[in-house]
């Protein structure tokens, strides 16, 4: 029991102010029809046969992802014991170079990049807001995820298991967190009233208030937003669907959470109160000693910890949330439903819908397999992988120093007749020892025998390389001899051929992290709050500001196109194809071409300095002034019936637009699909259109007169012996205009 907190006696004495106008939406409230069908199923007891089952049915991967835990965790001392005392029992870190290596490679090619992703539309109806949705998700990545610390973390724990454990897991919720405390503040209050006589002669009573300080019981909501969350594979269990989270016949993940968390969710109306109050006083739930538990006890006693729980940590209960496939209604046609359940009372806290915590109906689980066997629900990691090479290397390493150890200690043999005492004799630089005869004593050479060790040695780490496509490039050192890297060509082909083995688990990188950002998008487009103002970067380096009125604004489909890959994740590459692009963009035959514009050469500028690492590139390029895209009359339509304005300027297609506007209102169906403020926004578009093309015509009607009235001056000039409109008495034929 926790020394801070006692929650069952509080159950049992009964709460005395519960959270109020804290009402979560319909949608994520409790269908109460489907949590008594699931009680009449018995879902509760069902799904903890099911978490103890699966359990027991990976207890071999868990006992050998303990051991492997154990050989790579560089932070404990060896066990091992040698031939004799003080023989060698050196473990070489491979597992912990290789494993941080690609740690940090696969990180940077994730996070490293500006930007880590594109925004691509799925229907020209969404183009215009590709740039408002890539800004959203930029913002809510980097600052407002997890309670305004963003998912870099999350993402470096995330990564680090997939290389390491062979999988890695994430997971995506919407949290909303209150915090209740007593605060002083400004409260009026009524004061001594002020007499004051009014135009008839008769007084008035004047109410008077005054300001003072009082404490105030508050509720506060503290966040309110996407969470992204790391999960270790052991609070995962993945029934069926050879381990991917999304076709499985079921997943069920493992939280924890405190009597405070549960009982604001029963405040919010998401969880239910009866069964909720019965699973905090049935006590709380030891982390040690759970099913599955056992390499979180190997953590922590590797961390220096004696054991997983403390009385001084708060109190916590065991909560499994359940992803299933169940026939609710007796149709026999499986329903997607999230249930949350006590692990140790079998209680239903909350059931609902799938699609009514995400429009998509997409688990919010995002896994990811470094190496992936047939048949197996985990990956394997690079350190399983290299486990057999690295126990070797550590073996021929030890016996070579062994070796050394026995072939440089002094030790010999003396002739038993000799006047030797026979016992363990110190020697040391300087001394002498007494002896009759010193040919009694015989010291013999045991030579260098340590060169087999070397070539075996060497042969071990070449097989390893072959396996992680972790070298001397990748660590950024020149080997002893150069071969190949004589050259810078020779030095590119290398790094080409080590990349491209990278580029297999890059991209099963990216396809985890796709389905995230899409998870993470489709959270937003339907939980986004009403009026939200974030800050972004903008293309030159420079800050502003952007405003969501409504999630409307980010209506429609998107993909998200990522860049990740062997290239791109090494600096010196980019810095490299980003010059190369500099000197391809500054040809001047090309410029003189019009093949490379300002605009390119600007976007080569500013690669330049992004592989640089200069954020703020706008202090020493400008983007070029006047060129821009010129919107087509549908692109220009389909702003104004989204409430975007859409100026006008003359290079635009304006009769072009008035056409597209009258085909609109002539056809009643095209009409019928815009609500009358589209219209009516439709309308006084066209009207401006209108206008431009009208003045646009009399500038160039005047225009007209003013060159013929010159043409006409210069003609008068030449022909002034004889009547205007006549050339040596011939009539001159007159043009005609058009009218202003």
């Amino acid at each position: 029991m926790s020394i801070l907190n006692k929650d069952s006696e509080l159950i049992r004495d009964g709460r005395k102010e519960p959270l109020k106008n804290v009402e979560a939406p319909l949608r994520d409230q409790i269908p109460d029809k489907l949590a008594k069908k699931l009680d009449e199923l018995e879902i509760g007891q069902k799904i903890k046969d099911i978490w103890s089952q699966g359990n027991a049915n990976r207890t071999a991967w868990l006992e050998r992802q303990r051991e492997y835990l154990q050989d790579w965790d560089e932070f404990l001392e060896s066990t091992a014991e040698g031939p004799f005392a003080g023989s060698s029992s050196l473990h070489i870190p491979i597992p912990l170079i290789v494993a941080k290596t690609l740690h940090a490679r696969f990180l940077q090619a994730l996070l490293g990049i500006d930007p880590p992703f594109v925004v691509k539309p799925r229907t020209e109806a969404s183009v215009e807001r590709a740039e408002l949705v890539q800004d959203l998700l930029s913002y809510t990545l980097k600052d407002w995820a997890n309670r305004y610390k963003g998912v870099e973390d999350v993402v470096d724990q995330f990564l680090w298991s997939w290389v390491t454990t062979g999988s890695g897991v994430m997971k995506a919720r919407w949290d909303v967190e209150y915090e209740r405390f007593v605060d002083v503040r400004p409260v009026q209050k009524p004061a001594a009233p002020r007499f004051e006589i009014d135009e008839q002669g008769n007084e008035v009573s004047i109410p008077q208030f005054r300001v003072v300080e009082e404490e105030v019981a508050v509720s506060e909501k503290c966040f309110e937003g996407p969470c992204l969350e790391f999960v270790h594979n052991e609070d995962l269990l993945i029934i069926g669907g050879q381990g991917d989270p999304q076709v499985a016949d079921s997943v069920h993940h493992r939280t924890r959470p405190t009597a405070s968390e549960l009982l604001t969710l029963v405040d919010r109306k998401v969880f239910r109160e009866e069964e909720t109050e019965e699973a905090i006083a049935s006590g709380a739930d030891n982390e040690a000693g759970g099913q599955g538990t056992e390499i979180k006890q190997q953590r922590a006693l590797n961390a220096g910890k004696g054991q997983l729980d403390t009385s001084s940590d708060l109190d916590r209960y065991e909560v499994i949330e359940s992803y299933l496939k169940v026939d609710v209604d007796g149709s026999g046609i499986n329903s997607n439903v999230v249930v949350w359940t006590h692990l140790k009372t079998g209680k239903i806290l909350r059931a609902t819908y799938l699609k009514r915590v995400n429009k998509a109906g997409t688990r919010p689980f995002f896994k990811i397999d470094f190496h992936k066997r047939p048949g197996q629900d985990y990956g394997v990691g690079i350190i399983e992988m290299i486990a057999p090479l690295t126990k070797e290397l550590d073996t021929m390493h030890n016996l070579r120093i062994d070796y050394g150890m026995v072939s440089t200690m002094p030790f010999g043999f003396f002739r038993p007749t000799s006047s030797i005492d026979p016992k363990t004799i110190e020697l040391r630089p300087g001394m002498l020892i007494p002896v009759d005869n010193p040919q009694d004593v015989y010291f013999p050479n045991l030579g260098n025998r340590t060169s087999f060790g070397f070539q075996e040695e060497a042969s071990l780490m070449s097989y390893i390389e072959r396996i992680t496509t972790v070298n001397d490039f990748t660590l950024g050192a020149m080997s002893g001899t150069q071969g190949a890297t004589r050259t810078a060509t020779g030095v590119r082909g290398l790094m080409g051929e080590s990349n491209s083995n990278l580029d297999v688990y890059l991209r099963r990188m990216n396809r985890g992290w796709k389905s995230a950002l899409q998870y993470l998008f489709s959270m937003l487009q339907q939980r986004l709050p009403s009026g939200l103002e974030f800050r972004v970067t903008g293309e030159a380096g420079n800050d502003y500001f952007r405003t969501i009125k409504t999630p409307l604004e980010i209506a429609g489909q998107f993909d998200f196109e990522l860049s990740a890959n062997s290239a791109n994740s090494n600096k010196t590459l980019n810095q490299e194809v980003a010059a190369t692009i500099m000197q391809a963009t500054a040809s001047p035959l090309d410029v003189q071409l019009g093949i490379v514009t300002p605009l390119e050469r600007y976007e080569a500028i500013k690669l330049y300095f992004k592989s640089l690492g200069v954020k703020d590139f706008g202090k020493f390029a400008r983007k070029p002034v006047g060129i821009e895209r010129v919107l087509s009359p549908e692109e220009i339509a389909n702003r104004v019936l989204r409430g975007v304005p859409v100026p006008v300027t003359p290079e635009q297609d304006h009769q072009g637009f008035l056409a597209y506007f009258e085909e609109i209102f002539k056809t009643d169906e095209l009409l019928g699909q815009f609500t009358e403020e589209q219209a009516m926004a439709l309308a006084t578009q066209a009207k401006q259109h209108e206008q431009m093309l009208g003045a646009l015509q009399a500038q160039e009607a005047q225009q007209a007169n003013a060159n013929q009235m010159k043409i006409n001056g210069q003609q008068g000039g030449m022909a002034s012996p004889f009547q205007p409109g006549t050339l040596n008495g011939a009539v001159i034929a007159q043009p005609e205009f058009p009218a202003a």
